[in-house]
């Protein structure tokens, strides 16, 4: 972990030393881009949503790590330009053309903003078509990459779950076009790569799994890290078998949380000792939003329900009939199963454990999820990977019996 700490510092450190200069030209053609094209645009499908307005928050903190502030200012607090609430991106695009000067500013310490170093390295090449196009090559050499491994490694079971998962998150078709979406899904794939690559003991795979959660927090601004332990958690209980399947979700799920928690927690105190800021405050208080919210518009109680309840905000006849043949599937093949016996089914009922971690995800930080819904559900590519894997596995083995 403090290997993981020093290297964050050092690349955050190395990124906005990079004078703003380099990459503004391309940074202002980035906001130019989702000025024009709307915070939320849709892609073919309400479902298909992109953040924009993320994307532009990032780009606003990657232009504001100017001259004007130090070295550990821009690395540890990442100032931001503040703008009025609902006009982030047109004030954001005033200001980057130099057409209006916003006087707030403020600090976003309380994550990493590791999402820098690549963006920052695009932003020296290319605009945002670029940086799409990019995303989306390697997304798919990736892709590729875990898919092709969990065939060879696990069978055609998991590989083709991990397609349907995929498609029925629209993962492959948004992930590329929104830069704040890819991080989680390329932490993903390569953490499934390397977990698939040979066979590792617990001891070892602990040390992944932490190497995994603390990349996660360095990246990511929340939105769905939870794939990041799912997926690469499911792959390596079927490629290396131990024999306490249990006993293994438990200790790599730990091991996430600690390399996740820590890494994410050391900025917050680093930070408040070496720039003076209440980084931790500032954390802390989000933090208890973000879980109990103000109950203005949830039930903190019933996160699950109140989740579900978004879902009528969300018009999408395409998804509930997408989510009606998989109810019907999963029904005939439970049928199928029964009828040839329980024992297969038994021996895979550990899949439903990890199809919950985004429902304990939901429920520990409700808020949150709730507010963020068009992008926090995706994290629903675990459950429905590991509900597929279980039912296709488990026809596989009633029909070897």
């Amino acid at each position: 972990m403090a290997s993981l700490i020093f290297l964050s510092l050092l690349l955050m450190m190395s990124v906005t030393s990079i004078p703003r200069s380099a990459i503004k030209d391309n940074a202002v053609s980035v906001i130019t881009q989702i000025h024009d094209e709307g915070p939320y645009p849709i892609v073919h499908n309400p479902i298909l949503l992109l953040d924009n307005y993320t994307d532009c928050v990032m780009c606003n903190v990657i232009l504001s790590c100017d001259s004007s502030y130090s070295l550990f200012q821009k690395s540890l607090l990442n100032p931001v330009q503040i703008s009025n609430k609902g006009k982030v991106i047109e004030d954001t695009y005033l200001w980057a053309i130099g057409e209006k000067d916003i006087s707030r500013k403020s600090y976003y310490g309380r994550y990493w903003h590791g999402y820098q170093v690549p963006l920052t390295l695009l932003l020296l090449v290319t605009d945002y078509n670029g940086i799409r196009l990019f995303n989306g090559i390697l997304y798919l050499f990736l892709f590729v990459c875990a898919l092709w491994l969990m065939y060879k490694r696990c069978g055609w079971q998991l590989s083709i779950a991990f397609l349907v998962a995929n498609l029925i998150t629209a993962s492959p078709f948004i992930a590329p076009m929104s830069m704040q979406f890819f991080g989680c899904h390329a932490i993903m794939l390569i953490a499934t790569t390397v977990v698939l690559l040979r066979n590792q003991s617990n001891y070892k795979g602990s040390i992944i799994f932490i190497t995994i959660g603390a990349c996660t927090a360095f990246i990511d601004l929340l939105t769905t890290p939870i794939i990041t332990l799912g997926v690469p958690l499911a792959c390596f209980i079927v490629y290396n078998q131990p024999k306490r399947k249990m006993r293994t979700i438990s200790l790599m799920s730990l091991a996430w949380v600690i390399g996740y928690v820590t890494l994410w927690a050391s900025k917050w105190v680093i930070a408040t000792i070496i720039t003076g800021e209440n980084v931790i405050a500032n954390a802390l208080g989000t933090a208890q939003f973000r879980t109990i919210g103000n109950g203005s518009y949830f039930d903190a109680m019933k996160p699950i329900g109140s989740i579900l309840s978004m879902l009528g905000k969300y018009n999408i006849t395409s998804s509930k009939v997408i989510v009606s043949a998989i109810i019907i599937i999963a029904i005939l093949a439970m049928i199928f199963i029964i009828r040839r016996g329980w024992k297969p089914l038994k021996q895979q009922l550990w899949w439903l454990i990890l199809g919950a971690l985004p429902l304990v995800w939901y429920c520990l930080l409700p808020q949150h999820s709730i507010a963020h819904f068009f992008f926090t559900w995706r994290a629903l590519l675990v459950t429905v990977f590991s509900l597929t894997a279980m039912i296709l596995y488990s026809i596989t083995l009633s029909r070897n019996e």
